[in-house]
């Protein structure tokens, strides 16, 4: 179903771990520290990774920090022995996916319960949802949307004469109501936003996300201003949208033109705003909408990127959208 890394420098939790992967459906590669994870990773490309902290040569801390660098979108779900509040808190600081103190108690239904949840949704795979989506139209679905931001990536090349480095993206699809943890962590932070509306046989919203970091970086290696001087905010409003229109062009342009239909463009609209004001005012809340979320990140002059692109469509647009994927996948077969 799926290709996950563990990393552990005992042999015995990652054979454990490997059976219960493999006991159910996923494909298990491993590393025994966080150097030879590294190397996994850009050999094997894995969809998750499941890792120690505690280790030799690079520990888990390390890792995490390391994958940052080089700017990887993979989830990854920590076990560790250390059960110090703070290490938990700091494993999230540094972009872990969730959190889990050794041993793995997979024998047990609770834990092995919630360690299935967590995995599913860190795959893109919302088991809570009442979504129906299988894992090929979730991998069809996030190859559009590399398709896509690969074409956006030479649209940016041209404009700032510069080597645009992309990561895949990965995929989420879920109910209005169910925010993932990858929208979560953000809290009460500010965001910026571009959004548009469009038309066409499926019609909805799409809004691109960036988190202030990203955006002083952005804004700054566009505009040529210094990332602490005040004039980066007169210019901020006007560089995001004319960025946010390429790439949401390029991307939504790309699944239409693969899946062969047109649809019409808003002006971008940009907004500074938090999750919940974005999910309740922007967005409006309502049981029929389905959003699917795609998390990109690239590199632009050595600096790091991250963005997230939301794709909200009521409940018949998703259906429409399904089927001209399942159209694509029988095309291929």
């Amino acid at each position: 179903m799926a290709k996950i890394l563990t990393i552990d420098d005992s042999l015995l939790t990652r054979n454990m771990m490997r059976r219960f992967l493999e006991s159910n459906g996923h494909d298990v590669v491993e590393a025994s520290d966080g150097k030879m994870g590294l190397m996994m990773l850009e050999k094997h490309n894995p969809e998750c990774i499941v890792c120690d902290l505690l280790m030799p040569n690079m520990d888990g801390f390390q890792f995490l920090k390391e994958i940052k660098t080089i700017n990887s979108t993979v989830p990854v779900i920590i076990f560790s022995a250390n059960i110090q509040k703070k290490v938990a808190e700091e494993c999230k600081k540094l972009g872990a996916f969730e959190f889990f103190y050794k041993p793995p108690k997979l024998d047990k239904s609770e834990e092995k319960d919630r360690f299935l949840e967590v995995l599913n949704q860190a795959l893109g795979m919302q088991s809570t949802s009442s979504i129906e989506i299988r894992p090929e139209q979730i991998d069809i679905l996030a190859e559009l949307i590399n398709i896509g931001m690969g074409r956006a990536a030479s649209s940016l090349n041209d404009l700032l004469d510069s080597f645009i480095k992309l990561q895949i993206p990965r995929v989420w699809v879920f109910k209005i109501d169910d925010v993932p943890e990858e929208l979560a962590k953000f809290g009460n932070d500010t965001l910026f936003i571009v959004r548009q509306d469009f038309k066409g046989p499926f019609a909805g919203k799409v809004a691109l996300i960036f988190p202030p970091e990203s955006v002083a970086s952005l804004v700054s290696v566009l505009t040529g201003e210094d990332k602490g001087s005040s004039d980066l905010d007169s210019v901020r409003a006007g560089t995001l949208c004319e960025i946010g229109n390429i790439l949401i062009n390029g991307v939504l342009g790309s699944i239409c033109n693969v899946l062969e239909h047109t649809v019409d463009f808003s002006l971008p609209n940009y907004i500074e705003s938090n999750v919940k004001s974005l999910l309740d005012q922007v967005i409006s809340r309502s049981e029929e909408k389905i959003i699917l979320m795609a998390k990109t990140c690239f590199s632009v002059e050595a600096l790091n990127i991250e963005g997230h692109f939301l794709l909200l469509l009521d409940t018949e647009s998703f259906d429409k959208l399904l089927i001209a994927v399942n159209d694509l996948e029988n095309r291929e077969k």
